[in-house]
């Protein structure tokens, strides 16, 4: 993964937790923005938000709880 924006330590770990407990999603680093992939029975969601925190946040309100 190719990093190109300022990003704290706090939300690479919260991050990695994310990854770990939903296997199947997809974050990646944008010129700009974050964005995630969350693979459904019927196709994607995909999320976009401006910084890595925003994203997480709203990860954990779509998500279900591992």
């Amino acid at each position: 993964m190719r990093l190109t924006l300022p990003v704290p330590v706090t939300d690479l770990l919260r991050r990695e937790q994310m990854l770990a407990a939903h296997p199947d999603l997809k974050v990646s680093a944008g010129t700009g923005h974050w964005q995630a992939e969350i693979t459904e029975p019927r196709g994607k969601t995909i999320i976009t938000r401006h910084t890595l925190s925003e994203l997480l946040d709203r990860l954990v309100q779509v998500l279900p709880a591992p």
